[in-house]
């Protein structure tokens, strides 16, 4: 039988940092020590209880990260495993179509992260996990997913404010407001070498059978053939293959959701 005499203090320390790492993204073990006010050891046990069940994840410099059960802003059964099987099939098509290196993101805290990928096969083309994981706000696939949140969850995603990046385009809360209610209205997100220098890109969101987000699809363009047509070109190819992405969640057979 389990054992279910856990000490409160226990309880309410786990449970902080499982906020922390959705608010933060990142966590190393002297952070996690200073935050609650605790020794290292002390620390590194609760971190690592949380990786046992899934809730943080260590990255190569032995940071923590949330894990599968915090990835996504939103609940869902399906790991990126499935979700790559699933979707791989219109992500191909929509490579073929565009002949552009597109992506499949989810969410983790404020990042995002590239969890499939493929590339261009131009001979100027963007690199498939050029960066598989960044500030969402810097991201087309990101902001496509922020953009489905409510200004008020935004705002408490990023309590600590934004992370510092290479561009400084969007430097505040508002003005990152801002720039979502124009992707609200457009339906899809823009990426102006926000990411990386060089490199422009767009990205939609697919929503899950309940209407709730789940990924974001995207697709990065060396900006010296960006134009406005070919962005717009982009655009409806990605909102389409989104609607496709919906509808193929929403038909797939049960005994294909894992944890």
């Amino acid at each position: 039988m389990r054992n279910t005499d856990v000490p409160l203090s226990s309880v309410d320390r786990a449970l902080r940092l499982i906020l922390l790492l959705r608010e933060r993204g990142s966590l190393s073990v002297t952070e996690a020590a200073a935050e609650l006010e605790v020794t290292p050891p002390t620390a590194y046990r609760l971190l690592t209880a949380l990786k046992n069940q899934q809730f943080a994840t260590q990255d190569p410099n032995r940071r923590y990260r949330p894990g599968i059960n915090l990835a996504s802003q939103t609940s869902t059964l399906l790991s990126p495993r499935t979700l790559r099987r699933l979707l791989r099939p219109q992500l191909a098509a929509v490579q073929s179509l565009l002949n552009e290196t597109v992506n499949l993101w989810i969410l983790e805290g404020i990042y995002v992260r590239n969890f499939d990928g493929i590339e261009s096969t131009r001979e100027l083309a963007v690199r498939v996990n050029a960066y598989d994981r960044i500030p969402a706000y810097r991201s087309a696939g990101g902001k496509a997913l922020l953009a489905s949140l409510t200004n008020r969850e935004v705002e408490q995603m990023h309590a600590q404010g934004l992370p510092k990046w290479h561009s400084e385009r969007v430097t505040s809360i508002a003005a990152l407001k801002r720039h979502l209610h124009t992707v609200r209205q457009h339906g899809y997100a823009t990426n102006l070498e926000e990411a990386s220098q060089g490199v422009c890109g767009v990205g939609v969101a697919v929503h899950s059978p309940d209407g709730s987000t789940l990924v974001a699809l995207s697709s990065g363009v060396p900006s010296t053939r960006f134009s406005p047509a070919r962005r717009k070109e982009i655009a409806e190819a990605l909102i389409e293959s989104a609607s496709t992405m919906s509808a193929r969640l929403a038909g797939h057979d049960r005994s294909e959701i894992d944890g």
